[in-house]
């Protein structure tokens, strides 16, 4: 999976049709704690908090999701291997790896936009 940070990315009408987001949403983002590392997640697959991975409530596992953190305008590419609980308010939690290329692990969350 690809970690982009501080890249300006082109403008969706200059982007190739195939390459272009079809939707987004704009909400809190969070991150996964550590103590959660080595759990299974609902793709079956062990969480690595050293991975490009995070927690949505109902996009498909496996979707590559593009987050954006609004303060700064860094940007990941995390794939959904969780669920977020419904109790969460949270857009996405995402995980520690990408909190730290999101620049957000002072703060815990940020405002942030996810494309996909």
């Amino acid at each position: 999976i690809e970690v982009v940070a501080d890249v300006p990315t082109p403008e969706a009408d200059q982007l190739p049709a195939e390459a272009q987001a079809t939707n987004s949403a704009e909400g809190i983002i969070t991150f996964l704690s550590d103590s959660l590392h080595g759990a299974m997640t609902a793709s079956g697959v062990p969480y690595d908090k050293d991975s490009m991975v995070a927690a949505h409530k109902d996009l498909p596992l496996g979707t590559l999701v593009t987050v954006t953190n609004l303060f700064n305008g860094k940007n990941v590419v995390v794939e959904i291997v969780d669920r977020v609980p419904p109790t969460v308010t949270a857009l996405i939690d995402v995980s520690s790896a990408a909190a730290r290329e999101l620049g957000m692990t002072d703060s815990g969350m940020v405002d942030g936009r996810i494309d996909w």
